[in-house]
């Protein structure tokens, strides 16, 4: 006798979900406009999400604001509230800063700190009109670029000239490169890495040796330091405390290695410079090293040669070693199992490093297991390492590895692309999940021959998740799938590229849940009834279903998921908006806002024009932003300095709420509801006392 079937509880937001024709999406999912309505016919960018999903920072251009001048790009942030997504201005609008573009840089997960690159002279003592670094703290904003007179020193480089920056998740912490000298013992025109205090805005020299200052450099080597593989690979190269940083250089920082001019890399811990890369057997290391990664915390590194550091190792094929900081342990992880460690090709390369180093996937055509085939003649094998050995887990194309376009123009990166932010590969925290794309067929139900997404995890082993309810045998040939967004052709006219990305690519976004449940996927292959053929969908898969979870209407572009993968973030050609717009909505679990649909998209009324020479930026939160904080006193080396503003204004009631709705925003979850409810009770008794005034008044 069949099972009885389980009744399925009706959504709370389900007449949300009518209204906005969503009621396709799964786990009560419902559409949110993060962005706010009425910017114009510009182009919304996508710059990050915090891990919670409750914050969002993206830029637009300045011209798309109400009485503020000019196309180039300013920063913004949009916080979740009980009522809607709020939009606040996270770079100022003032003269002379208007007529300038800011370009963030990622990392901060406290929403209130945005670092950022621009010209425009913030502060008194940036008296040049080239880039300088900076941080804003609730507008508030500090210089980080400066020497020790605390000048400015400009020459700073967006990410796609070959700058190099890494932010903290707390933000209080920015790594960054530069010739400059800007403490004492850096040597200028060298490249260095220095490290600021967000808070003080102190800079302190970090590539140094144990004794002090750069090393001597007799033979003239040129380059100085990179942080972590540099550009094309940042992943790890700062711990998340700050306490840890490993670089690569030509020059000695550790005497106890020769100054042969070779790359090696190096850690910077403790006050002490120590090789990482050195050879633990009587034969020193003679070639330049690659780094891969490292783990959250510092604890270990991972890095590529092909000169043999341990005594297991007897060819000169490349290798992969892992480093363990705490003990100075070297271990060479791509040897395989016991009668497969004679390599005779070597790795190509690593496909992703779990945050907790417990599990690294690589890439080689080597034998390394008596399950995988012979990989002289198979092709590229796909494997996972952790400490208690190593498992084959398919064959792949050499698409896979050297990249391929796709009959539609569409550049697909190589598992093993350089740049660690476009590799088409993402992995779960603890490493037991590896969501990656391949241009093979790895699952025997297959019969396309496009590019698929896969899921490997340690308890179920490979599964493939770009199938549907239709089209569940393969892709055909014209459509493929990918974790992220096009990378190329009309894949970049349609989606503006994030300022961090080094080319014309985009970042994959964390596309895999931290427990692996859900997979974000897109494809112009339509997977379920819903879906339209040849539209650009983005799909979930979830316990072996998979569910359309983008409107169906336009193209959809995923952008970044929060970490319990409740909230998935995408852009698309906002609702009316002229000349093919785009905006950021949130296809988030339980949601949708209560009221009218103006309400919901923070769009019921326009905010009050401030009066003349007031910027816009005050008033950019809907309907008004929190007053600055109080700036510290100055006169000190790196503090802080707000940009002149015309005499505040007598706050009205609208904005006075505003600021209360900010502040119960930054205040523990749990204390939310009753903040937003006291907030709207005393300042709707203030308007209804005004009122009554003026009626007596009157």
């Amino acid at each position: 006798m069949a099972a009885p079937a389980v009744a399925v509880e009706p959504c709370s937001n389900q007449a949300v979900r009518e209204e906005q024709a969503s009621s396709f999406l799964p786990d009560c999912r419902a559409f949110e406009q993060v962005t706010p309505q009425g910017t114009g016919a510009y182009r919304t960018v996508f710059e990050g999400a915090t891990v919670d999903g409750a914050n969002v920072a993206f830029d637009m251009p300045a011209g798309s604001l109400p009485r503020e001048p000019g196309w180039l790009r300013h920063l913004f942030g949009a916080t979740h509230m009980s009522a809607g997504w709020s939009s606040l201005a996270l770079t100022p609008f003032d003269p002379p800063s208007s007529p300038q573009a800011f370009y963030v840089v990622p990392g901060s997960e406290d929403p209130s700190r945005v670092t950022f690159l621009t010209s425009a002279p913030l502060v008194p003592q940036d008296t040049n009109a080239s880039l300088d670094l900076y941080q804003a703290v609730d507008g508030h904003v500090t210089l980080l670029s400066h020497d020790a007179s605390g000048q400015a020193v400009g020459g700073m480089r967006l990410p796609e000239e070959g700058g190099v920056y890494s932010v903290t998740p707390g933000g209080q912490h920015v790594f960054f490169q530069s010739a400059k000298q800007l403490t004492a013992g850096a040597n200028d025109g060298e490249e260095n890495i220095y490290e600021a205090d967000g808070t003080t805005g102190n800079v302190t020299l970090v590539s140094q040796t144990t004794a002090g200052g750069d090393p001597a450099n007799p033979e003239l080597r040129e380059g100085g330091a990179v942080l972590g593989g540099g550009q094309p690979n940042l992943s790890g190269a700062v711990s998340s405390d700050g306490s840890t940083v490993f670089f690569t250089s030509r020059l000695q920082y550790d005497p106890s290695v020769p100054d042969d001019g070779v790359t090696k890399l190096f850690m910077r811990r403790n006050a002490m410079t120590t090789v990482v890369s050195a050879s633990k057997t009587a034969t020193p290391a003679v070639s330049s090293v690659r780094y891969e990664g490292a783990a959250a915390d510092g604890s270990h590194v991972f890095f590529a040669t092909p000169d043999p550091l341990t005594t297991d190792d007897q060819n000169t094929v490349q290798d992969i070693y892992e480093y363990t900081t705490a003990m100075g342990a070297l271990t060479r992880i791509s040897g395989g199992e016991p009668g497969f460690t004679d390599n005779t090709e070597g790795v190509d390369g690593v496909v992703a490093i779990s945050p907790d180093a417990s599990h690294v996937y690589f890439v080689t055509p080597d034998q390394l297991t008596a399950s995988a085939p012979a990989g002289d003649t198979s092709g590229p094998l796909l494997y996972e390492w952790t400490p208690a050995g190593t498992t084959y887990i398919a064959t792949l194309s050499q698409d896979d590895v050297h990249g391929y376009f796709s009959s539609t123009g569409v550049l697909f990166r190589s598992l093993i692309e350089e740049i660690q932010a476009d590799r088409p590969a993402r992995v779960t925290p603890d490493g037991t999940h590896l969501a990656f794309e391949s241009h093979a067929n790895l699952t025997s139900e297959e019969t396309g021959n496009a590019e698929n997404v896969y899921e490997w995890s340690d308890s179920s082993g490979l599964v493939r998740v770009s199938k549907g309810r239709i089209n569940s045998t393969g892709l055909t040939p014209t459509y493929d799938a990918t974790i992220g967004s096009d990378a190329g052709g009309r894949g970049d006219e349609a989606q503006p590229r994030r300022d961090y990305t080094a080319e014309a690519a985009n970042s994959f976004g964390r596309v895999i849940s931290d427990d692996g449940s859900h997979v974000f996927f897109s494809t112009r292959n339509a997977l379920t009834p819903e879906a339209t053929n040849g539209i650009r969908n983005i799909y979930e898969y979830q316990n072996g279903q998979t569910q359309l979870v983008s409107p169906n209407t336009t193209d959809a572009f995923y952008q970044d998921s929060s970490a319990s993968g409740d909230d998935m973030f995408f852009t698309t050609a906002a609702a009316n908006a002229p000349g093919g717009a785009t905006a950021i909505y949130d296809a988030r679990v339980g949601g949708g806002f209560p009221g009218p649909p103006c309400a919901r998209e923070n769009t019921c009324s326009a905010p009050t024009p401030p009066p003349a020479g007031e910027p816009i930026s005050t008033q950019f939160v809907l309907p008004g932003n929190p007053a600055p904080p109080t700036p510290p006193a100055a006169g000190t080396l790196g503090a802080t300095t707000k940009p002149a503003h015309p005499k505040a204004k007598q706050l009205t009631l609208d904005q006075k709420l505003a600021n209360a709705l900010r502040a119960c925003a930054k205040k523990p979850k749990h204390q939310r509801p009753a903040c937003i409810k006291r907030a709207h009770k005393t300042y709707a008794a203030s308007r209804a006392h005004a009122k009554k005034t003026n009626r007596k008044g009157s």
